[in-house]
């Protein structure tokens, strides 16, 4: 199962929209796979959000959850 996740981080006050990422679980295992949007990545300000996802429009699929979204989840 897998479903679009909406990612934003707050800039100067304003929710900036970073990109999607989906979270597939299959036989017990977590991937994931996200992709910033055009616009975050033209930002000057933009950066990447985890060492896993470096700043590109190219969608990354990574084995488990990269450290952006393990430490946001529940323990």
């Amino acid at each position: 199962m897998s479903e679009q996740i909406r990612v934003e981080v707050d800039h100067g006050g304003t929710s900036v929209f970073v990109g999607s990422t989906y979270f597939r679980i299959a036989l017990g295992h977590i991937s994931t796979t996200f992709r910033y949007s055009d616009e975050y990545v033209e930002a000057r300000w933009g950066y990447s959000i985890d060492p896993e996802l470096p700043l590109s429009t190219v969608p990354f699929s990574v084995p488990g959850l990269p450290g952006a979204f393990a430490d946001c989840s529940p323990d």
